[in-house]
């Protein structure tokens, strides 16, 4: 009896174990996907910005975290940062982006670009 016990305890924590590790695999995964559809977005935004006639001597960075598209740099003017908004959307296909570290030349100093969501 005591056998049957000790083979069925055995037995449990093994399948616990096998469940953790397999845990752990599947989280490890999942963000390592989300890291590099982060870098492909960033990139597409990237080469469309650069691509654009109107905007190809701006420096700007792209960062993509979570989905979410970080733009920071300088643009001449509001329309540009409209501009540059509309691209990053366009092409990571997510209607959120954040702005905040977008400024623009034109107006004072302090000045940012609005994050900017689009409802369809």
């Amino acid at each position: 009896m005591r056998l049957h016990q000790l083979v069925r305890l055995c037995l449990m924590s093994f399948s616990i174990s096998f469940a953790s590790q397999s845990f752990s695999q599947v989280t490890s995964q999942t963000s390592s996907d989300a890291n590099i559809v982060d870098n492909i977005i960033s990139d597409n935004v990237t080469k469309a910005i650069g691509k654009t006639e109107s905007l190809s001597d701006i420096k700007l960075q792209v960062l993509t975290s979570d989905g979410i598209v970080h733009l920071s740099g300088t643009v001449k003017s509001k329309e540009e940062a409209d501009t540059v908004i509309k691209i990053a959307q366009k092409e990571s296909a997510i209607p959120t982006v954040d702005s905040s570290k977008l400024k623009i030349e034109d107006e004072d100093a302090n000045t940012t670009a609005q994050n900017t969501t689009v409802q369809d």
